[in-house]
């Protein structure tokens, strides 16, 4: 048996193209179809995620950059939420978009028909796994990335514009490994992989034993993967040999 773990934005799901590719949805039925298990490790809650699938069914799902994990009866498999002093701090930092991603809701800084707005955030009914700041340029992702790392009790991680925010100790690695516990991999010789084409992508990357990006990925992140390829698709093909 093998697991996949993938980034979802600009690895599986692009937004520009409509959503997921045909050639990845196919590829991804016949590696669970041949007793694989594919999994999505994104900065994205579920909520973010569960309603542009096209007919694929996870086997579980990274979300939040580690800190909350589901399996696809959306049972906690793991979970850390973000500190409510820290919360605090940042949903009043309004300078750019701020999205807080909880396990009932989805809070935004801007009104979005169907999500709620930060302020209608009440934290004695939902814990917060996870915060994006979208900013204006990766240049200004970068900066304040910097500048959150020095608050306690949180990462942050780059995600192209945006820099995602968790408890600390969170990350695409964490999330990985907290699959490879709950799967038991090392006694049942399950071999893991992931694919992701982004900074935020890096620690699952570096990690994994065998690992994917994207031909057109930064060049910082083509250095860590085992391979560069154009598609979800093509990673498993290279699995599947």
């Amino acid at each position: 048996m093998k697991v996949l773990l993938s980034d979802y934005d600009n690895t599986l799901y692009f937004k520009d193209e409509g959503g997921l590719r045909s050639g990845d949805i196919e590829a991804i039925k016949r590696f669970q179809e041949n007793g694989n298990l594919f999994g999505i490790c994104s900065g994205r809650p579920y909520a973010g995620m569960r309603h542009n699938l096209q007919g694929i069914n996870p086997d579980f799902f990274v979300q939040c950059s580690g800190a909350l994990i589901l399996d696809n009866k959306e049972n906690i498999i793991y979970g850390k939420p973000i500190s409510k002093e820290v919360v605090d701090l940042v949903r009043h930092y309004k300078e750019y978009t701020l999205v807080m991603f909880g396990m009932k809701g989805i809070y935004m800084s801007v009104v979005v028909p169907g999500l709620k707005t930060l302020d209608e955030y009440d934290d004695s009914q939902d814990s917060i796994y996870g915060i994006s700041l979208v900013c204006k340029s990766e240049e200004d992702a970068q900066f304040y990335c910097k500048e959150i790392e020095r608050l306690d009790d949180v990462d942050a991680y780059v995600n192209v514009k945006s820099v995602d925010i968790v408890a600390a100790g969170c990350s695409k690695k964490q999330g990985v490994q907290a699959i490879e516990k709950f799967l038991d991999t090392k006694n049942k010789g399950i071999d893991v992989a992931t694919i992701g084409d982004s900074y935020n992508d890096l620690p699952m990357l570096e990690y994994a034993p065998t690992s994917f990006t994207f031909n057109s990925s930064p060049e910082d992140i083509k250095k860590v993967a085992s391979y560069c390829v154009d598609s979800v698709a093509q990673a498993i093909d290279i699995l599947s040999l």
